[in-house]
């Protein structure tokens, strides 16, 4: 790990929240396995701007961030909208490393309002192809 990546790491530590927001921000673009579990770390943050942060860093980070994916999972029955949208996206960005997360977006899917629902979907064929043609019966299905 280069210098400049364990700064962005201990910045994860301060005490002041923007610090933290602004390395959370830095190691999203850090493709390194390091990045990822001290995202990890933060991503139950005691404030609410940097834990929303976290999520989409990890997405930016992609397949490397594989090990997200069972602490995403819980946060999809989150009653906030925008986290909700975030964590399916980033799973997404995973792709077929969050294959573990296809039973609870499925099932999001049914629930979803439909201005989600083709996120859902759009993760859901990212991070396994052959779920597609179950995803546009779905989605054509106005009652699921």
């Amino acid at each position: 790990m280069d210098k400049e990546t364990a700064q962005l790491i201990a910045g994860l530590k301060h005490e002041d929240w923007r610090i933290r927001l602004k390395s959370v921000s830095a190691l999203g673009n850090v493709r390194m396995d390091e990045s990822v579990a001290a995202l990890l770390q933060n991503l139950d943050d005691e404030n609410e701007i940097v834990r929303k942060e976290v999520i989409p860093a990890l997405g930016n980070i992609g397949s490397l961030a594989k090990a997200a994916v069972p602490l995403l999972i819980p946060k999809l029955t989150t009653t906030d909208p925008e986290m909700k949208r975030s964590v399916v996206y980033t799973l997404g960005k995973i792709g077929p490393s969050a294959s573990s997360a296809i039973p609870n977006l499925v099932e999001e899917l049914r629930h979803a309002e439909v201005e989600h629902r083709s996120t859902i979907a759009w993760a859901l064929g990212i991070i396994c192809v052959e779920n597609i043609p179950r995803l546009i019966e779905l989605l054509a299905d106005g009652s699921s």
